[in-house]
C-alpha cells in the first residue's frame, strides 16, 4: 500500500512538473511569437513608409525637373529680349518695305500723268 501511494504520488508530482514544463513552454512560444510578429510589423511598416518616401520624392523630383525645364525654355528657346529685338528689326523692315511701296506706288502715278 505504500507503494502505491509513493507511485501515486511520484506520478502526481511529475505531472505537476509535466505541465508546468508545458506551460512555460508554452509562454515562451507566445512571447517568441509575438515578438516575431511585432518584428514583422515593423519590417512592413518601414517598407511601406520607405515606399511612400520614395513615392514623394519622386513627385517632387518631377516638379523640380518641370520648373527647370521651364526656366531653360524661357531662358534660351523662347528668349524674351531676342524676340523682343527681332520683332522690332521686321518691324523696321516692314516700315522701310511700305516705305518703298508708297515711293514706287506714287513714280507709278507720276508716270502714268505723264503719259
Amino acid at each position: 500500500m505504500a507503494l502505491k501511494i509513493q507511485s501515486v504520488y511520484k506520478m502526481y508530482k511529475l505531472m505537476q512538473l509535466y505541465f508546468k514544463k508545458r506551460r512555460n513552454a508554452i509562454r515562451i512560444q507566445t512571447a517568441y511569437r509575438a515578438h516575431l510578429a511585432r518584428v514583422r510589423f515593423m519590417k512592413k511598416k518601414a517598407e511601406e513608409m520607405e515606399k511612400k518616401n520614395l513615392q514623394y520624392f519622386h513627385q517632387q523630383a518631377t516638379v523640380i525637373k518641370r520648373y527647370f525645364k521651364g526656366y531653360i525654355k524661357r531662358k534660351y528657346v523662347h528668349d524674351f529680349y531676342a524676340r523682343k529685338q527681332f520683332l522690332n528689326l521686321l518691324q523696321q523692315k516692314n516700315e522701310k518695305f511700305l516705305d518703298d511701296l508708297y515711293k514706287k506706288a506714287e513714280e507709278d502715278k507720276i508716270e502714268e500723268e505723264r503719259r
